[in-house]
């Protein structure tokens, strides 16, 4: 805008040159002055921005660190049940087998003590098939 322009918006009275450039001077100053205002609320929205940002990241952090520790716990507890079942499975396998070593044995000891027969071929017959764990009654 030209000076003659400005200054004839401004001129209520008279032609004096140093009023109006005054209060061009004051408008002037109050424009960047609402300027700097302007200027610092949209520096503090993005710096309140930015804040609410980090908080909600580090909420957002925090739940999946939550997350994966129960994860973690939970493939723990799978991994111990698998293990307590092997340990159980395990012992019941060798107790199973100590019941069939113990069978096996009184069995053998009833086939040799029941049989009173006395043919070579009977007693030969016998010894090999009590030997190989077969009753023969």
């Amino acid at each position: 805008m030209s000076m003659s322009t400005t200054l004839r918006y401004e001129l209520n009275t008279g032609n004096n040159m140093t009023e109006a450039f005054l209060k061009q001077q004051e408008r002037i100053q109050k424009d960047e002055m609402m300027a700097d205002r302007e200027n610092i609320v949209r520096l503090e929205k993005n710096t309140n921005l930015r804040a609410e940002w980090n908080e909600n990241l580090e909420k957002v952090s925090w739940n999946k660190r939550i997350q994966n520790e129960s994860k973690r716990i939970q493939d723990e507890v799978r991994l111990a049940a698998k293990a307590a079942i092997v340990c159980i499975s395990a012992l019941i396998a060798m107790s199973t087998h100590a019941v069939y070593l113990s069978w096996k044995s009184q069995s053998v000891l009833k086939c040799q003590q029941s049989l009173a027969y006395t043919s070579p071929r009977y007693q030969q017959l016998r010894n090999n098939y009590c030997i190989r764990g077969i009753v023969i009654v």
